[in-house]
């Protein structure tokens, strides 16, 4: 009988500390966690995209000029719905937001941006997933601080929350704009 608990009890005690561990890492919010250096001070790939719409093509020429973020989103992705207030407050601050909408529907966005707003200059959808390799997504959303010369300044995983956007983006933003990285 004992050898038997012993059994059931040790596989069940290895799970609960994995499932404690991974739990652990998925909850915990700390920007050394989220923020991904390898593209930063790069510039950005090479990509070539329609707007939502389809009527024009930009590609990363166009991302110079002038300090922006890219955001990575889609309308069925729940986190990128949390994050949303967020790049609208910033749009109306005056930050110029491009959105590169991930495998979705036009008629879903469109809704959504109808019903909640859209913080976007310009958005631009990938159906293919292409763009998600080449800027090394981990998933969505995933938001990138542009600088005027096309170069990555800061990368973060995950939605964006007031924290991070006056710990980090807009003091970075700031910075940026007086000529410092």
């Amino acid at each position: 009988m004992m050898k038997k608990l012993y059994v059931l009890f040790i596989p069940t005690a290895i799970i609960a500390v994995l499932c404690t561990v991974l739990l652990y890492q998925l909850t915990n919010d700390s920007t050394a966690a989220r923020t991904i250096p390898s593209l930063e001070n790069k510039k950005i790939p090479t990509f070539k995209l329609q707007t939502l719409d389809g009527k024009k093509t930009y590609s990363n020429h166009d991302f110079s000029g002038e300090i922006a973020l890219v955001n990575f989103f889609a309308s069925w992705c729940t986190p990128c719905k949390a994050e949303h207030p967020i790049l609208l407050s910033l749009a109306q601050r005056g930050v110029p937001i491009y959105g590169i909408n991930m495998k979705d529907k036009y008629a879903d966005v469109v809704s959504w941006f109808a019903k909640d707003g859209n913080p976007y200059k310009i958005t631009l959808k990938d159906d293919t997933g292409r763009s998600m390799v080449a800027w090394g997504l981990y998933g969505l959303p995933e938001t990138f601080v542009i600088d005027r010369n096309g170069v990555i300044r800061f990368r973060w995983a995950g939605p964006l929350t007031a924290d991070i956007v006056n710990q980090n983006i807009l003091p970075l933003i700031k910075r940026l704009e007086k000529g410092n990285k």
